[in-house]
């Protein structure tokens, strides 16, 4: 098959287009024809090295997949439409067994710094119990967009109970997990504020479902959400780091 393919670290010229041997499937796997692979922001940190992780190579890069089922298995049809869930863990620890398997001290990506192979190729194989079907009237393009930002966005969300009625700020609205958290808040019934880094991101924000959008250029955010709420927010949801986390407290 084809694939694009990592021989060391370092910028996109990095990716060779190459041919590579088909992926084989255990009883436990399954192989899906990749239709779509969305990048994510993980691909190019992946790519470049992160100090402290390790690498095999080659590797193939692609955690965001949507594809057709390949191959023979127990569960689903050939042809079926699918998207893959790119989280890897035990499935046997008390994180796993408790539905919070990003917590499982063996808990890696596919694609990411796991060693197994992702979908930036024709084919990928995966655990089983990683497929998601898929309605038919959803294209392959909003299957792979929902693997990681989405599933980062609910998970945020249930955990710190933002429901009808609460009011969340959401940092970085251009961003995939941003503008996910954006459209699942405001699809729970919550009061959504919101940050851009540009004002043409503004108007997209409020299309997606934000109430209020913080230009974080112009606009000190601490004093912007006082203003709107007059006590703060019910839920911060922070999926930047070190530059934002004491505004967030």
């Amino acid at each position: 098959m084809k694939a694009a393919v990592i021989h060391e670290h370092g910028g996109a010229d990095k990716l060779v287009y190459q041919d590579i041997e088909d992926p084989r499937p255990s009883k436990d796997e399954v192989l899906v024809k990749v239709k779509t692979c969305a990048v994510n922001h993980l691909d190019i940190w992946v790519r470049q090295g992160l100090p402290g992780k390790t690498l095999h190579f080659p590797h193939i890069l692609g955690c965001d997949i949507a594809g057709e089922i390949a191959s023979k298995n127990r569960n689903f049809a050939i042809g079926s439409k699918v998207m893959v869930y790119p989280g890897l863990s035990c499935g046997k620890c008390f994180y796993c067994k408790t539905g919070r398997e990003n917590l499982c001290s063996r808990f890696s990506i596919i694609g990411g710094f796991s060693n197994v192979h992702g979908g930036y190729a024709e084919y990928v194989k995966v655990p089983l119990r990683n497929i998601v079907k898929i309605h038919s009237s959803m294209s392959f393009d909003e299957a792979s967009c929902l693997g990681v930002s989405y599933l980062t966005s609910w998970n945020m969300l249930k955990s710190t109970n933002v429901v009808k009625g609460t009011t969340v700020l959401v940092y970085g609205a251009g961003s995939g997990v941003g503008s996910a958290t954006i459209k699942l808040a405001s699809g729970r019934g919550a009061k959504v504020i919101t940050t851009v880094g540009d004002e043409r991101k503004i108007a997209l924000a409020r299309k997606i479902g934000a109430n209020y959008v913080i230009d974080r250029t112009k606009q000190d955010i601490v004093s912007e959400v006082m203003k709107i709420t007059g006590d703060g927010v019910d839920a911060v949801i922070d999926h930047v780091g070190t530059s934002t986390w004491m505004t967030s407290v």
